[in-house]
């Protein structure tokens, strides 16, 4: 059987995959991507991230409509303007 190039470059990205994963887990036969858990780790920050801002946007809003916003400094006793 002759093999073509496309055929021998899939063997080498399989031959890779199975060497990343045994070096990375410890277990040549593991199917899984070595990577997926960063890349699930970062997408869950990033929406964490997002629904944090979102809420503190939210809350921003609703404090500056409520009149609650945070007063500045109480003058002093003896100070007049």
């Amino acid at each position: 059987m002759v093999q073509t190039q496309k055929d021998h470059v899939e063997a080498y990205s399989f031959l890779i995959g199975r060497m990343t994963s045994a070096l990375v887990l410890g277990d040549a036969s593991h199917l899984d991507v070595p990577a997926k858990r960063a890349w699930n780790g970062l997408l869950i920050g990033l929406v964490l991230s997002v629904l944090i801002a979102i809420g503190f946007f939210v809350y921003g809003l609703l404090a500056h409509r409520m009149g609650s916003a945070p007063a500045g400094p109480a003058p002093s006793p003896g100070h007049t303007v």
